[in-house]
């Protein structure tokens, strides 16, 4: 600063000073975000999810009814995995739900995709599903 700004011809900060007054505020960004996100999703979930029809189709996809209840005290949407029952595969079946009211059950059809090349086939009865 130039002499006129600065009278009392005080320094400039150290980098020490820089960097924790920067440390600080990311610091406190981040917890003023957590308890941001804390409020927002409180009583969103858990929601129970299964599976209650299945249908095989000619082309090695299945038809799938997938039935999901809200537990939690807020109307929201659940992101919904279907799969056959050996872990994630790259073919299983991912959905967003529609808003489902606080204690309430929806049931939502969908078609499972044929699996892809060298997947091992759909057996009916060996479906599962889960929601979060």
């Amino acid at each position: 600063m130039c002499e006129a700004c600065n009278p009392g011809r005080i320094g400039a900060p150290s980098a020490t000073q820089l960097h924790g007054t920067i440390v600080l505020g990311v610091g406190i960004s981040l917890l003023l975000l957590g308890v941001l996100a804390r409020t927002l999703l409180s009583g969103v979930g858990p929601f129970d999810a299964r599976v209650i029809g299945q249908a095989l189709r000619a082309d090695g996809g299945v038809d799938v009814g997938v039935q999901v209840t809200n537990r939690g005290t807020k109307e929201s949407t659940a992101t919904c995995h279907v799969w056959r029952g050996s872990g994630v595969q790259p073919d299983d079946l991912f959905f967003l739900t529609n808003p489902i009211a606080a204690g309430a059950t929806a049931v939502f059809e969908r078609v499972v995709p044929p699996p892809g090349a060298g997947g091992s086939p759909y057996v009916l009865g060996q479906l599962g599903a889960a929601c979060r």
